[in-house]
């Protein structure tokens, strides 16, 4: 029991002397978190996969919450009822370039195929 309140103790007064320091920050602390989140894609709703599947697969929310793959912020999709508010329509692709990296893997795949015919092809 003594070492259980001597480590609890130590927890509690000893360890926080060891972290930063909380800085005040007046600007952010008006804001809300729609607000935040608006200009900041990731945030615990998108990086948690767990709530993501949660989302789509339990809750079928439409939109549902979409997993924050980092370069990929275009695919979040704004639903404020579960707290995703970030868009970013100026990174999005274009649909008539869809299908550019099928057709990039199609054509290396193929390149592929024609050297190992031409290496593993022998004459008898």
């Amino acid at each position: 029991v003594v070492h259980f309140v001597v480590h609890l103790l130590m927890l509690v007064y000893v360890v926080p002397l060891f972290g930063k320091r909380q800085q005040d920050n007046p600007e952010l602390d008006e804001k809300r978190y729609c607000e935040v989140n608006q200009n900041l894609a990731a945030s615990w709703f998108s990086t948690n996969p767990v709530h993501c599947l949660r989302s789509q697969k339990i809750y079928k929310h439409a939109p549902a919450c979409t997993y924050l793959f980092m370069g990929k912020e275009h695919v979040l999709q704004v639903n404020e009822s579960i707290g995703c508010y970030f868009c970013d329509d100026a990174g999005s692709t274009p649909r008539d370039d869809e299908d550019m990296d099928w057709r990039e893997v199609t054509e290396a795949a193929r390149q592929v195929a024609d050297r190992l015919s031409t290496r593993l092809s022998f004459k008898w």
